[in-house]
């Protein structure tokens, strides 16, 4: 059995697939599905900065601010961009808010932003099981009672999605449908 489980993609990538979105996206599963798809090794940007600060995204906000998370997500998405081979990354909400994150993405990979408006991000957030929290992201400790909260959080993201090399709405899509549009583009 030797050789058994050594990694063989059916799909070979000239730059990595970066997939980044609004808050209640679903890029980590997107990335996942795509990678049991196709082999390609995924990362998810939050769970690596996760795995160094050895605490959730939640808790390092909360306990050592978002400054300092920025600078782990900025730091492990320079290192990610540079590992061979080729595979998925997939970004938190915020990972582009950055413009020096921004600009090293759009040169080094290719941005697929799974795109969504306003009222569905809303609403998407509003009937996940963590709508109705106390917090429903790490930066808004009170729980969202009306869409005018989301409008701020929505559009500082959206100068970090504009550049994108593909946007694929997903408003009224099963992930299955949004997987396919995904694997189209590879």
């Amino acid at each position: 059995m030797d050789g058994y489980y050594d990694h063989h993609p059916l799909v070979a990538l000239d730059r990595h697939l970066v997939l980044g979105g609004y808050l209640g996206d679903e890029t980590r599963l997107v990335g996942y599905q795509i990678a049991s798809l196709t082999g390609l090794p995924v990362t998810d940007l939050d769970r690596k900065v996760e795995h160094h600060a050895g605490k959730s995204v939640w808790e390092l906000i909360w306990s050592e601010g978002e400054e300092r998370y920025r600078r782990l997500e900025s730091r492990h998405l320079t290192g990610l961009l540079a590992e061979r081979p080729y595979g998925i990354v997939s970004l938190g909400d915020g990972a582009l808010i950055d413009a020096a994150n921004r600009e090293l993405v759009l040169a080094e990979a290719s941005l697929v932003v799974l795109d969504l408006d306003l009222p569905n991000c809303y609403w998407r957030l509003k009937s996940s099981p963590l709508g109705d929290r106390d917090a429903w992201h790490p930066l808004h400790p009170q729980p969202l009672r009306g869409i005018e909260e989301l409008r701020p959080f929505f559009e500082l993201r959206e100068p970090g999605f504009a550049g994108a090399h593909h946007r694929i709405e997903v408003r009224g899509k099963r992930r299955a449908e949004i997987v396919a549009a995904v694997l189209a583009l590879l």
